[in-house]
């Protein structure tokens, strides 16, 4: 692979989307920038946000092509990331938190308590955070709610299964994943990411210092998860 493009940002990079030439970053400064490669200057950027953005896609509903979600703290912001008139001035590249074309707060479960993923479907976007829960949104309503059950520590990847409307699996730091009605809230099933034992009591997968904490997660059209460790492995199931 030849590098075509190398963009300088002044602050580390926690996020990023692309759709065609567009790059959208999230950073730890609390700021979002959008380029329109091959170019490497700021075609608009968000500033102010105030914490780091965990998390950054572009948004899935129709007529929104240009609109990016994001979550930053404890709330998800949308932004319409449209190009602005060439004759405009330099301040409509600048956009604030007043710019924001919605912008929806969680309630936090404790003082540290931070948004860390989001997955997007259609008007529906799930949500997992350091307390360890899995939240649902209907956008259309921007209705919050909190699945039953919660990982025991952060939660942190999350997806929408691919063939059912409203299922949604998450991973966490207490090494399990979720599966769950995400419209319901119930546990439809679970799996234990820990090693398996032999008869001897020996774990029959490699020696490793991690733990199998769940790091991301992929789903396929025919709904084949697969979710990678912290501990160095890939899951797959069915």
């Amino acid at each position: 692979m030849e590098t075509s493009t190398s963009i300088e940002v002044p602050s580390t990079i926690s996020s990023m989307d692309a759709k065609n030439d567009i790059v959208v970053l999230g950073c730890e400064d609390g700021t979002v920038r959008r380029y329109r490669l091959p170019e490497k200057r700021v075609r608009k950027a968000i500033m102010g946000l105030g914490a780091s953005v965990s998390w950054l896609r572009f948004s899935s509903l129709k007529g929104q092509e240009n609109h990016v979600w994001f979550a930053c703290g404890m709330s998800i912001f949308c932004f319409d990331l449209s190009d602005p008139n060439t004759l405009d001035s330099i301040s409509s590249h600048i956009m604030r938190l007043s710019d924001a074309a919605a912008r929806i707060s969680v309630e936090p479960e404790g003082e540290d308590d931070e948004i860390n993923e989001i997955a997007m479907k259609k008007d529906m976007m799930a949500f997992t955070t350091d307390s360890g829960r899995v939240g649902f949104i209907d956008l259309a309503t921007q209705t919050v709610t909190f699945m039953r059950q919660v990982h025991r520590n952060i939660a942190m990847p999350i997806s929408f299964v691919s063939s059912r409307l409203s299922e949604i699996c998450s991973g966490g730091y207490d090494n399990t994943l979720l599966h769950f009605d995400a419209q319901t809230g119930s546990l439809l099933s679970h799996y234990d990411l820990n090693p398996a034992t032999s008869s001897e009591g020996s774990e029959t997968s490699s020696l490793s210092l991690s733990p199998p904490f769940a790091l991301s997660i992929a789903i396929s059209s025919t709904d084949i998860i697969a979710c990678s460790t912290a501990s160095g492995h890939i899951w797959v199931g069915y």
